[in-house]
């Protein structure tokens, strides 16, 4: 591999590192994991109607079993609703896990606007291009396996 290439995939690496620690930091001074986030944003985005625990785990493509310890967790800190009048419980934000949720999700959206706000549209675009046609070349990639994945990490080549 050469060294720009190598320099760029570590770097790329970094900083996937670096946003995820940030964004685990951040939820973590409100109480809040990942997975619970996922489940937030879930109910958020279904503001219309209830969910059932199903519905919630066929979204997220974990088991239910997954996602009733989640909500078990949120019910407990007032994040979510339930509405048993139908004869399958429905799960929604309360009105205080609605208020919450959404402060979490524009305080996500403030540290996008302060990351675009330091890079020209130009400089974002090309840095975009180069990573995807890593990934392109790195899914074409014999080593790699069928599945896109490194032979060593698992893939469809390690088996």
């Amino acid at each position: 591999m050469s060294v720009p290439v190598e320099k760029l995939l570590c770097e790329t690496r970094r900083v996937v590192t670096a946003l995820g620690e940030a964004a685990d930091a951040s939820l973590a001074e409100i109480g809040v994991t990942p997975r619970e986030r996922k489940v937030l944003e879930v109910l958020d985005r279904s503001s219309t109607h209830g969910m059932t625990h199903a519905e919630i785990a066929r979204t997220l493509l974990v088991p239910v079993a997954e996602v009733e310890h989640t909500l078990r967790v949120l019910g407990r800190h007032g994040w979510i609703a339930l509405d048993d009048t139908s004869g399958e419980p429905q799960l929604a934000l309360s009105q205080e896990g609605r208020r919450r949720s959404q402060a979490l999700f524009a305080r996500e959206q403030s540290v996008l606007d302060a990351l675009e706000g330091l890079f020209d549209e130009h400089t974002v675009r090309s840095a975009l291009r180069t990573l995807r046609a890593v990934r392109r070349s790195l899914e074409r990639c014999p080593a790699t396996g069928r599945d896109g994945s490194l032979g060593l990490l698992g893939g469809a080549a390690a088996r």
